[in-house]
């Protein structure tokens, strides 16, 4: 089995925090301060950071980490080696400010660990009776359920009686309407660690897009704190009249209506073209006549490279397609391609919005010559999401000309996340206008309980239709944390 460092040092501080009696190095560096190929605010960074500043992983010569490196046998025995030595209160730091050290230190240990978190405002504090938060920052429910359970979950210690506070906060969902208000304080006993709060959800008639609302915890009492996250957001789903579609990949409910986005999230035409064409979908559903208003806002374009104009368009009912065009300036300047912001909003007759705002690009083609159908490709290697998420979203760019209509296969395939167990198998076509440029498409997830993070699964594009090709590159690895 290859591990990589990320799942090391994932590991390893979630056992240092959680399973082996010893707290996280307070004060300890974030390990973007400490590796200039750590970036900045992502899910390993604070773990990083820590055991390096716990002496267990070292900077090499160069200052990098590399955490997408596989971690052979003899590394791994140097790294376990130098966990058991931290866990025995030997020094391992060689210089590194740490909090823990042999029991005959632990007083001046504790106390210089206090001056250094009050200096680091970096670096969250750690309660030393627990840390209270939500297991998911987002749950949904259907309008139907009659309730939902929100988890609550105490860690980092589970010393002492301890409580928290919990309330509702109305969203678009409406309380004592939509769903039943409630608040209250939830008691852990001493080794207790984990509490769970059901919300009565309250069934109407109405026709309705998905409604949230959030619960808030808050005031711990007794040295104990809040984590992250301490709010979580609730979804209803409407069971009137909608129905339930996969679109871009995803379920989700959508009313009868229907939901209005745009076809693509990006644009393209030669400004020799005189005008550009944007088609509006109307997805899930076409009973009824519904309108959208569409705008256009400067991106580095400008009234002198398109018309900027607004309207409304409508969808008659059985109506899934409508398009508006954009009148576009040729000009002989060599200036570079310019971009146009398009915004869609205010539906009406019961629609809603999806893909709400998308890019047109204006091609100089005093720089461009070639306008063939162009290839297809992913827009980056690795996507990185948090399994909470609930979902992973790609995109696919056609590059290189946009001429026709054109289309690619996808598929997803598991690595060492597997289908069903961390997210639905999701594949299809993805067909591209005249003019359109990019499309993305919505990938599943499963949230579950276990510690599994850094699992991955790849995106792959296949069979580009004729006249078209595959270009690089085309698959993704997705990182499901």
């Amino acid at each position: 089995m290859k591990l990589n460092r990320l799942l090391i040092v994932s590991s390893l501080a979630g056992a240092m925090s959680l399973g082996l009696g010893i707290g996280i190095t307070i004060g300890a560096q974030l390990g973007s301060s400490m590796f200039s190929d750590v970036p900045s605010g992502t899910y390993y960074d604070s773990a990083v950071g820590e055991l390096a500043t716990a002496g267990i992983f070292k900077t090499n010569s160069e200052g990098r980490f590399r955490p997408g490196d596989p971690v052979n046998r003899a590394e791994m025995a140097v790294i376990i080696k130098r966990l058991r030595d931290e866990l025995n209160g030997i020094d391992i730091t060689q210089g590194a400010t740490s909090s823990r050290r042999s029991s005959s230190s632990k007083s001046s240990s504790s106390s210089s660990s206090s001056n250094s978190s009050s200096s680091s405002s970096s670096v969250t504090s750690i309660a030393p009776n627990g840390m209270f938060r939500f297991t998911s920052k987002a749950y949904t429910a259907d309008e139907d359920d009659g309730t939902v359970s929100v988890s609550i979950v105490r860690t980092n210690s589970n010393k002492g009686n301890v409580t928290v506070e919990y309330e509702l906060i109305a969203g678009t969902a409406t309380a004592d309407s939509d769903y039943q208000i409630i608040s209250g304080t939830l008691n852990f006993a001493d080794k207790e660690t984990s509490k769970t709060v059901d919300v009565k959800i309250l069934q109407d008639t109405t026709m309705e897009s998905n409604e949230t609302f959030t619960m808030k915890l808050s005031n711990p009492t007794n040295n104990s704190g809040l984590g992250d996250p301490s709010e979580a957001t609730i979804t209803l789903r409407d069971d009137d009249g909608g129905s339930t579609s996969s679109v871009g990949g995803t379920t989700s409910s959508i009313p009868a209506a229907g939901m209005i986005q745009f076809a693509a999230v990006e644009y393209s035409q030669y400004e020799s073209k005189t005008t550009a064409t944007i088609t509006l979908e109307r997805v899930g559903g076409s009973q009824g006549a519904v309108a959208v208003t569409y705008s256009m806002a400067d991106g580095t374009a400008t009234t002198n490279n398109y018309d900027r104009v607004s309207g409304s368009l409508t969808l008659n009912s059985g109506e899934t397609e409508k398009t508006f065009t954009v009148n576009l300036y040729n000009n002989t300047d060599i200036g570079g391609n310019k971009t146009v912001k398009l915004t869609l909003a205010a539906p009406t007759g019961g629609a809603i919005l999806g893909t709400s705002s998308a890019t047109l690009i204006i091609v100089d083609d005093e720089t461009v010559t070639t306008f063939g159908s162009g290839s297809f490709r992913m827009s980056k290697n690795e996507y990185e999401v948090n399994e909470s998420d609930g979902k992973a979203v790609v995109t696919v760019q056609r590059v290189g000309g946009s001429a026709g209509t054109v289309s690619v296969k996808y598929r997803t395939y598991a690595g060492s996340a597997t289908t069903t167990k961390d997210f639905a198998d999701t594949n299809g076509t993805l067909t591209f206008r005249a003019g359109e440029t990019a499309k993305t498409v919505t990938i599943p997830l499963v949230k579950d309980t276990e510690f599994d993070q850094g699992e991955t699964l790849s995106f792959d594009l296949s069979e580009p239709s004729t006249g078209t090709s595959l270009g690089s590159p085309a698959s993704s690895n997705v990182v499901i944390n």
